[in-house]
């Protein structure tokens, strides 16, 4: 176990350089600020996608913004306009394989974005309509997935749902685990999909497994005094390791390796690693721009 962390360790060092010295020692990062000021429709910033024709959007608190290289496009929501953005806060952005976007927004439901059409068609809750979204409101920058199936997974605040994007119909998948406010889970944060096509499903009360032949799932959360269980409840990233056997997850207290077999948590916070000086950490985003390393994104 102790060769186990330490190559943890090790595979994390690269992380601690301060970013002055990773500048001067490889002279390549230069930033250029992109803010208002250039056409972005606001500050604060809650997702960015690359598309496959190499634009970037960029999705604010207040408006959906298309960045070519040079100028920016908003798109805010227009009453008047049955084809405009249903709503401005938009939460998160993916890319299906025929190049449609599909926007996440919180409280305008879900958006399908037709760059050809140049317009948008808009998925909203429906009470008396079973095959609708189960709730208008989706909250967290990693909470759609387009999976191997072609199956477009959306978590809400009222649980998780799917779409068949070859049929249009949404299908309500209850969380059922037991957990110490109820058996049912709402707050769905991120959705993950490993090589065995099993989606690892974040929450507010723990990581689950959710098998979805069968709709059975595993709940592994928070146990105190317990060594091996997950450092916090609240997780807000998941990846996967280059081998496909582990899992990296974030929370709200820190950072940690998942090994499924086992079904053992290592934990990677500042008490035992000195990962931060802080109290403790916050991982919000875990990214792979390369299969050789692994990157942690928004530390706090």
């Amino acid at each position: 176990m102790d060769i186990f962390k330490n190559y943890i360790i090790r595979s994390l060092l690269f992380l601690l350089i301060p970013a002055g010295f990773v500048h001067a020692q490889q002279g390549r990062f230069v930033f250029d600020q992109l803010s208002e000021e250039n056409g972005v429709s606001n500050n604060s910033i809650t997702c960015i996608l690359k598309d496959s024709r190499g634009f970037i959007w960029i999705g604010t608190i207040d408006g959906l913004n298309l960045y070519n290289g040079y100028d920016f496009k908003v798109f805010k929501h227009n009453p008047s306009d049955s084809n405009s953005i249903s709503d401005n806060f938009i939460s998160t952005i993916i890319e299906d394989f025929a190049g449609n976007l599909w926007i996440g927004t919180q409280g305008g439901g879900l958006n399908k974005y037709d760059p050809n059409m140049e317009k948008f068609e808009i998925f909203l809750h429906d009470p008396n309509n079973e095959n609708s979204i189960c709730s208008n409101f989706i909250f967290h920058h990693k909470s759609l997935l387009l999976d191997k199936d072609t199956i477009l997974w959306i978590g809400t605040d009222n649980g998780l749902c799917k779409l068949d994007l070859k049929t249009g119909k949404f299908k309500h998948h209850d969380l059922v685990c037991q957990t110490s406010a109820g058996n049912r889970v709402s707050d769905v944060r991120v959705i993950f999909e490993d090589n065995q096509n099993q989606l690892w499903i974040g929450t507010d009360v723990g990581l689950i497994r959710y098998h979805k032949e069968t709709g059975k799932t595993s709940l592994y959360c928070k146990e105190k005094g317990r060594p091996g269980s997950i450092s916090n409840n609240i997780i807000t990233s998941i990846a996967d390791d280059n081998d496909n056997k582990r899992l990296w997850i974030g929370t709200e207290e820190g950072l940690n390796l998942f090994c499924p077999e086992e079904k053992k948590f290592i934990n990677l916070w500042h008490k035992k690693y000195h990962l931060n000086n802080q109290n403790s950490f916050t991982c919000y985003r875990i990214a792979d721009p390369d299969p050789a390393d692994r990157f942690l994104d928004g530390l706090s």
